[in-house]
């Protein structure tokens, strides 16, 4: 402790009065205390105090493993300080490793409280406060000031500018925003300048809880995908996004209207037709609906949001290791879907440029919680994808039996380096066990290749087995012990007895009891190429030959290598 103080109890005052605290930590001040002892009549006039510590010395007092942020390393914080315990006003600056803070600010805590601050981030290293990668240094100026404790008395009002920001490779700049509340009532708009990116944003909300209403303009005047790293071409976007909701979640209206929307991609216009999605929520029932040039479809169920929500969570709680008896589901839920995709330029050389045919039935959803019974099917007669044509093409997930289920099937899938044929691939799981099966037929619809595979987990670890009572690899039977398992442990996996055999063939994975390392080996004796080769290849154009020898995985879950 340092400095020195003169004058009287109730009127004392402060010369270069300092507090250290190890070697790191330090305060200082300089200024006047009036009104002692009475904390009442506390009155404190600081132009001067600084403080500066590390984190070795403060961190013990913050619960680092709980905040999502991280703690600077270093503080440096010289400021003013003056008023009463009840009305104080700071003014001043923080500079830490990861930027610079210049603040003015003003608390009154007599009577109704109130609160005004002008705030300045320079240069602050947001990605690095907030453990995000993805963001950088932003430039921030913000002024706000309000009274109040709760929404219903709050008046604020709040304007601001973001000087930078940088988002991942980009780096976005005069980006204007002001807002207010009051009487529950708020109001937002925002502004970029930036010439990759001119849009406005307006926000309304009523925040009254038994009334809430929302309302969302986004007026996109262009926005250069490309520039901003959203498009690997030449990409322009343009259009208007208007939304509202009003009413709780368990009683309300919504909808949302896209309209005047154009890209310009590499010089060619695309207008979107309008996009309206509205729906429409009570405990009685609720419907969403969408209508588009590429995407129509409605979905309705018999109760609100919040129900809707419940019975889904009780629903999956068996597959993700959750007890559904403590999930509390009000009413049962009954819910229905229909939507349609249509072939036009939107969805073709915009969302899938490579897609060049889609033609498609209707995707159809079934949801049930009484009965625990999900039904998802989407059948597909045509799609044309890059080089790959497919036919045929049938995709259900369902429950049943305690288990989720799903079937995809298809008469053909053809691409220039492989072709395969009438295929049937399922699979289950109920949160503890799963299984896979795989049925493929060749063009003259002759079985070509059948296994199954069983599965359980234990904890985090997983177990596996083929079942040996059928396996059939390029139209012949194959063998394997009926032992048979790799198991998938957190830090290796282990293989025993995985030896599949068909005469003198034979590929077995296993491990090596010779190597100081983790590690899983593949092991070939006498295999033909045709075996798998077979199952993407004609027969005129497979490659073939035989494979003798073994291939070791050394440490699969540090940094891998291979003998």
């Amino acid at each position: 402790m340092d400095g020195s103080i003169s004058g009287r109890v109730g009127d004392a005052n402060l010369k270069d009065f300092a507090i250290d605290w190890g070697t790191n930590t330090h305060i200082k001040a300089s200024g006047n205390i009036r009104g002692l002892p009475d904390p009442k009549a506390l009155v404190f006039n600081f132009p001067k105090v600084s403080f500066e510590s590390v984190i070795a010395d403060y961190a013990s007092f913050i619960p680092k493993d709980t905040l999502p942020v991280k703690i600077p390393a270093k503080i440096f914080l010289n400021t003013s300080l003056n008023g009463t315990p009840e009305d104080i006003k700071a003014k001043g600056l923080l500079n830490i490793p990861e930027g610079q803070l210049v603040f003015d600010a003003h608390l009154n805590q007599k009577g109704i409280m109130s609160y005004d601050a002008d705030l300045s981030f320079n240069k602050m290293d947001l990605g690095a406060l907030l453990k995000n990668d993805t963001l950088g240094l932003i430039n921030l100026d913000i002024d706000f000031k309000g009274s109040g404790k709760n929404i219903k008395t709050m008046t604020a009002d709040l304007k601001g500018k973001l000087r930078s920001i940088v988002i991942g490779a980009q780096e976005f700049k005069d980006i204007s925003f002001e807002g207010n509340l009051a009487n529950q009532l708020a109001e937002f708009s925002l502004s970029s300048a930036q010439p990759s990116l001119l849009l406005d944003l307006t926000a309304t909300a009523n925040l009254d809880s038994l009334n809430p209403e929302y309302n969302v303009q986004l007026d996109i005047k262009d926005l250069d995908a490309y520039k901003l790293a959203l498009s690997k071409v030449d990409m322009h976007v343009s259009g208007k996004l208007t939304a509202s909701m009003k009413g709780p979640m368990d009683n309300f209206v919504a909808n949302v209207n896209i309209a005047n929307a154009r890209v310009v991609k590499n010089n060619i216009k695309y207008d979107m037709e309008e996009v309206i999605i509205l729906a429409d929520s009570d405990t009685n029932g609720s419907e969403v609906t969408i209508e588009s040039d590429f995407l129509n479809g409605k979905l309705d169920w018999n109760t609100d949001v919040n129900s809707l929500i419940a019975g889904l969570n009780r629903f999956a709680a068996p597959y993700i290791g959750k007890d559904p008896d403590t999930m509390q589901v009000d009413k049962p839920v009954i819910l229905k879907g229909v939507f349609t995709f249509e072939e036009n330029s939107i969805l073709q050389e915009l969302l899938l440029p490579d897609l060049q045919t889609l033609e498609a039935g209707d995707l159809t959803i079934d949801f049930n919680s009484s009965e625990n019974k999900m039904g998802i099917n989407w059948d597909i007669e045509e799609v044309h994808y890059t080089e790959m044509k497919g036919y045929n093409i049938a995709i259900d997930v369902s429950t049943g039996d305690e288990s989720l289920n799903l079937d995809i099937a298809w008469d053909s899938i053809l691409h220039p380096s492989a072709k395969v044929y009438k295929t049937s691939l399922t699979g289950k799981y109920n949160g503890e066990t799963f299984g896979f099966k795989a049925d493929i037929l060749d063009k003259e619809e002759v079985p070509m290749y059948f296994f199954e595979v069983a599965g359980e987990m234990e904890g985090d670890d997983i177990i596996i087995r083929v079942l040996p009572e059928k396996i059939l690899l390029n139209r012949a039977n194959w063998n394997i012990s009926a032992n048979n398992q790799i198991s998938i442990l957190k830090d290796r996996i282990l293989a025993r007895d995985f030896v599949l055999s068909q005469g003198v063939q034979k590929i077995s994975i296993a491990n090596k009891s010779n190597l100081a390392e983790d590690h899983l080996g593949l092991i070939f004796e006498n295999f033909q190429v045709a075996t798998f080769s077979a199952m993407f290849q004609p027969e005129d154009e497979r490659v073939d030959g035989v494979i003798e020898g073994e291939v070791w995985a050394i440490n699969l879950f540090g940094t891998p290598s291979f003998l």
